[in-house]
């Protein structure tokens, strides 16, 4: 490892993976020993990342490339549009810098900044997961050798909400809506499917003949299969029926009046609703959460409850298992019955006889 002069520019020699590594510097010597020092010691904190072809390119420019290919290619609209939105907060602040001045303490500088100013930890997750990736498909593109940024690690997430509604509540809610909403806000709660996936819901994905709905574009992109309940079938029949007199032929289910396309968003209209039933804290996410929690509370297993959300980690229904009806009482009801016998445990937890003296 050292430096060396090539005409006018210094350059420094050093090894990697058992292969040399060769950088142009600059005219200047001692700016080359700098940067030699500076190397040794990102090598030895298995921070150095080689430059390769793309060296100069900065965050910008790879931002731009991987909105247009990954985000346009592998995800729906939705995925698209939040990805675009993640990229236009990190701009600011990471846009003009080279790949390579982009280290781990410069992002954990950024997440401690924008903590300061009061933002979410999730908020934050978010833009880092986009910053974090876009470095691995940088990776897979051969721009970069190393991803010294999967290093820095996110922030511990404590603003998760549970918010459900009391059946009466979600009366309130449903009488308070406007006719063309009603629908939209009783599949929510009936089926805790999502507002993206409601509003993007087609007629050829409903079955009613066998009571579920296909669908295929998900957050996670996988297909899922959602149970209708007799309420949610006699609703889609009833708006079928309607398609029918006026003679539509619109593929999606919920349809603007006004535009005659489907919806893309429904959120003052619900907002509105909300303060009218007298609702606090409530958002159309929460409806999810309230199909979950009944569920639950109605005995159904959290394998089930997963199933139907589509969630992909157990630990994301695990959440609502404090709300399944009597399962700890049950549970230290039967550690009663096993302790007051001393000696007994074993048989007790295997079903063994009273009076019969466990081994060992």
């Amino acid at each position: 490892m050292g430096i060396y002069r090539r005409g006018r520019i210094w350059y420094l020699r050093t090894k990697q993976g058992g292969r040399e590594v060769r950088l142009a510097v600059g005219p200047s010597k001692r700016q080359a020993e700098l940067a030699l020092g500076k190397v040794k010691t990102e090598m030895v904190e298995g921070r150095f990342i080689e430059p390769v072809k793309g060296h100069k390119l900065t965050f910008g420019e790879l931002a731009e490339r991987y909105l247009r290919e990954h985000s346009a290619v592998r995800k729906n609209e939705k995925g698209r549009r939040n990805d675009g939105y993640l990229v236009k907060q990190l701009l600011p602040v990471f846009g003009s810098l080279r790949l390579t001045a982009i280290t781990p303490e410069r992002v954990t500088g950024y997440i401690m900044e924008e903590r300061t100013k009061g933002l979410k930890p999730a908020t934050i997750n978010r833009r880092l997961v986009l910053l974090k990736h876009a470095f691995v498909m940088a990776k897979l593109w051969g721009i970069i050798r190393h991803n010294v940024v999967a290093e820095v690690k996110q922030l511990p997430e404590h603003n998760r909400r549970l918010r459900y509604l009391q059946p009466e509540e979600f009366r309130r809610l449903v009488e308070a809506l406007p006719n063309y909403l009603r629908p939209i806000v009783e599949l929510a709660g009936h089926t805790g499917m999502r507002l993206g996936e409601i509003l993007g819901l087609r007629w050829e994905a409903v079955d009613l003949a066998q009571r579920v709905v296909r669908l295929a574009q998900t957050k996670n992109g996988d297909l899922r299969v959602v149970p209708l309940n007799e309420v949610m079938v006699e609703t889609l029949r009833a708006l079928m029926r309607e398609r029918a007199r006026r003679a539509e032929v619109h593929p999606y289910v919920f349809v603007n009046p006004t535009t005659r396309d489907r919806w893309q968003d429904v959120g003052r209209a619900f907002e509105s609703a909300v303060n009218r039933a007298r609702l606090e804290d409530f958002t159309f996410h929460d409806l999810r959460h309230t199909a979950a929690s009944w569920l639950v509370m109605s005995g159904v297993d959290l394998l089930t409850v997963a199933s139907i959300l589509g969630h992909k980690d157990i630990r994301m229904t695990q959440r609502y298992s404090h709300l399944a009806p009597g399962h700890r009482r049950q549970a230290v009801e039967l550690l009663g019955q096993a302790l007051q016998r001393p000696g007994q445990v074993g048989d007790v937890a295997q079903g063994g006889s009273p009076g019969v003296e466990g081994g060992g």
